[in-house]
């Protein structure tokens, strides 16, 4: 699978929830803008991503630290979750 198939799951499952707020949505895409970035080979096959849940998420805190002066906010914490459920993921 892709990142683009996995993105789609994503969202479909937010559109499911109906949810208010679309910070979900932008962590998505800034994640997906950090693949581009620095890990190409996963947008293509994201069986690649790191096992453990947590290895993604150090690694996204440092992008945004150092790309966007920003830091890993709760909407996207929540993205990654949701990524990692719909990968089947067992990593914390």
């Amino acid at each position: 699978m892709n990142f683009l198939e996995l993105k789609n799951k994503v969202i479909k499952e937010y559109d499911r929830r109906e949810l208010k707020s679309n910070c979900r949505y932008k962590a998505l895409d800034e994640f997906e803008q950090f693949l581009e970035e620095n890990n190409v080979e996963w947008l293509h096959d994201v069986s690649l991503f790191p096992k453990e849940k947590q290895d993604t998420v150090e690694s996204f805190t440092q992008y945004l630290k150092i790309r966007k002066n920003k830091k890993l906010s709760a909407g996207a914490r929540s993205m990654i979750n949701e990524l990692y459920n719909q990968l089947g993921f067992m990593g914390n």
